[in-house]
């Protein structure tokens, strides 16, 4: 086995002791509390905006979504993560 660099086995250990385990939906849901105002109306709107959102990912990236949004709910749901996630992005 070829030797490897202590700077790069440093990183590494660095890197996992310090990842962040949240889950997606749990991701969100904070995202969209951090928001304020609408983060707020967003979840009064429906509480399990982020589980949603979520589970709609999964079904487009792995296949197999617990619950299938109709292509109207699909824009709807898309178009409010983006009033949430830019708030958090610059």
């Amino acid at each position: 086995m070829a030797e490897l660099d202590s700077q790069v086995v440093k990183w590494a250990l660095n890197v996992l002791r310090g990842r962040n385990d949240k889950s997606l939906p749990t991701k969100i849901h904070e995202l969209a509390q951090q928001t304020g105002a609408v983060g707020t109306a967003v979840l009064a709107a429906d509480p399990d905006f982020a589980k949603t959102v979520a589970s709609a990912r999964v079904g487009v990236s792995h296949g197999g979504a617990s619950k299938t949004l109709s292509r109207v709910e699909h824009y709807w749901y898309g178009d409010v993560l983006t009033w949430v996630v830019p708030g958090h992005a610059f």
